[in-house]
């Protein structure tokens, strides 16, 4: 009877081990298969071309259609592209003949600089962005592929993402001060006209047959 007894409890124990075994081991897939899933993605991110631009890096970092994706931008504006904004300005400023009490044409009192700065920093990332997705024939839309409002404010605190500072676009914008670059990272949604695989493509003389009329 007892020999019966410790007979039940091997195989018991045998049995919880074999069963807590195949447990962890399908953790261990699991787990393993997340991390697998999680590399695949990161490594099919694709870099995208950035033209002349230097400090400028942009990524398709994922699908969501065939046609529309996700990008993250993370690029510096040169102090010395701002300064170039700022001389335009001015310049558009003094061909109007706007003034102010006390400043001639072009030039602009300290009062004003607040807006100033706005516009420069808004101009700035217009242009850089608009020529990035001219250069790759991007269409900025929304995560459902709809148009969005590019070169406005809202549109650019829905995807210029927080500073180191914990700052968020306005943040940004309103620290900025003339003669400093401006570096941020932006994430944003696209459609892109899908690319013709070259390989995959037949020139239509190649199925063309040659035959040769043989007489009799």
């Amino acid at each position: 009877m007892m020999f019966n007894s410790l007979v039940i409890s091997i195989l018991f124990i045998l049995i919880t081990i074999t069963i807590s075994f195949k447990y962890n081991q399908l953790k261990y897939n699991h787990y393993n298969k997340q991390y697998n899933t999680k590399t695949q993605l990161y490594s099919n991110e694709i870099e995208l071309d950035v033209g002349d631009f230097n400090d400028v890096t942009l990524k398709k970092i994922n699908s969501i259609t065939t046609t529309l994706g996700k990008y993250k931008l993370e690029a510096t504006i040169k102090s010395k592209e701002f300064n170039n904004y700022l001389n335009d300005y001015k310049e558009e400023m003094k061909r109007r003949k706007v003034s102010f009490p006390g400043f001639r044409p072009g030039k602009l009192p300290p009062y004003v600089m607040g807006d100033v700065r706005k516009y420069l920093i808004s101009f700035g990332l217009e242009t850089l962005i608009g020529q990035l997705c001219n250069i790759n024939g991007l269409e900025l839309t929304t995560e459902e592929g709809e148009d969005v409002n590019f070169g406005e404010d809202q549109y650019y605190e829905e995807i210029i993402q927080k500073d180191f500072r914990g700052y968020n676009f306005t943040e940004q914008r309103d620290s900025w001060r003339e003669g400093t670059d401006y570096s941020f990272v932006a994430e944003f949604f696209a459609l892109r006209e899908e690319e013709e695989d070259s390989d995959s493509e037949v020139d239509s003389s190649t199925n063309v047959v040659d035959t040769e009329l043989v007489q009799g």
